[in-house]
């Protein structure tokens, strides 16, 4: 009697001992990654993503970015901006910086924003770096502007990525860190701002207006 031997079947390969874990993790900020804190590694995703060229992926045009990042930097300076100006600027690494024209206010402001995938503990940083910013553009169209809790919020976050320098994982690149900090300090001294118009000005000295009452 003949033996036939079953062709095709699975082979089975003895485990190698090495686990691969994928950690999905939340957005900063939130309950869920204050629970991942203690894992090795912890990624923060940021809703704005652009390719290194500053390309948006395909769906998302660049519209739905800039009434994304107002609505946001509304949000957290918890007052209405209005019509504004969403201008992108300069973008290095994984950062752009974007200038906002609060038209109905007169007045500009720098923010920088993550595009791209970063650590959590910088994520935590750059957050706090937002917070103060958001507070600077809260006070921006005020007579008596006060940037004292601002500016707190500002230098903290650049002592944050001071520290970060001497961590054991690499969160920047010698670039972005650079970019970082100028535009941390640079946020720092921004105070009363010359309202922005799109009139042409108009000379007063050496002239005279006739006023009808």
């Amino acid at each position: 009697m003949k033996k036939f031997k079953l062709l095709g079947g699975p082979k089975r390969e003895k485990p190698s001992g090495t686990k691969v874990i994928v950690y999905d993790v939340p957005q900063a900020g939130s309950a869920e990654a204050a629970a991942v804190k203690g894992r090795e590694v912890a990624i923060f995703r940021p809703p704005v993503l652009l390719d290194p060229q500053g390309r948006t992926l395909p769906g998302v045009s660049k519209d739905l970015i800039a009434q994304y990042l107002v609505q946001t930097t509304a949000a957290l300076a918890d007052a209405d901006l209005g019509p504004v100006t969403v201008e992108w600027v300069e973008q290095m690494g994984r950062f752009v910086d974007t200038r906002f024209t609060i038209l109905a206010w007169g007045q500009t402001v720098e923010i920088v924003h993550p595009v791209a995938p970063i650590s959590q503990r910088l994520a935590n940083a750059w957050e706090i770096y937002m917070g103060g910013a958001a507070l600077k553009v809260r006070e921006l169209h005020k007579g008596h502007q006060r940037f004292d809790d601002a500016n707190g919020m500002i230098k903290q976050a650049s002592r944050r990525l001071e520290q970060l320098r001497d961590d054991d994982v690499p969160h920047f690149s010698d670039a972005e860190y650079l970019f970082l900090q100028a535009q941390f300090r640079r946020a720092q001294v921004m105070s009363a701002l010359i309202p922005v118009s799109g009139a042409a000005a108009e000379e007063v000295v050496g002239t005279s207006a006739q006023v009808a009452w």
